[in-house]
């Protein structure tokens, strides 16, 4: 009874308990951070002076859900002007600084292609495969990313 007692005080609270057995990848961190196991589908290099890339990753979920990642100047995975496609299993903890729908446009810059998204992430933490990511997911959102 107490458990159950907490667990509804944390979350009229505004907390969402985390357990390593969640069966979303999308989950509230502690510290008020929302985190995402994503995994890279795309990547783009700007064609502007300053260039950068935009990372297109996928949240893994049932869902189909798309995020953005990088932008004018950024370099957060490395080698959008190497590839053209990506490796199907680069995996990474994303940390989501918007999770409300947002499209990038700019054909000046070479962006007229990019997908509309279901969010931005500020941060990308490499994994070494999907199941580090989902071990660590928990770990992640009960202590936060250490930058």
């Amino acid at each position: 009874m107490r458990i159950a007692l907490l667990v509804l005080a944390a979350c009229d609270a505004g907390f969402v308990p985390v357990a390593p057995d969640v069966d979303t990848n999308v989950v509230v961190g502690v510290d008020h951070r929302i985190y995402a196991v994503a995994r890279l589908v795309g990547n783009v290099e700007e064609c502007s002076n300053m260039g950068g890339e935009h990372d297109t990753l996928e949240i893994d979920e049932p869902v189909h859900r798309l995020i953005h990642a990088g932008g004018h100047g950024m370099y957060l995975v490395g080698g959008a002007s190497m590839y053209k496609s990506v490796e199907p299993e680069r995996y990474y903890i994303a940390v989501l600084d918007q999770f409300s729908p947002i499209a990038i446009r700019d054909p000046g810059w070479c962006l007229h292609d990019l997908p509309h998204y279901a969010g931005h992430a500020e941060h990308l933490v490499p994994a070494r495969d999907r199941a580090d990511a989902l071990r660590r997911l928990a770990e992640v959102a009960a202590h936060g990313i250490r930058e």
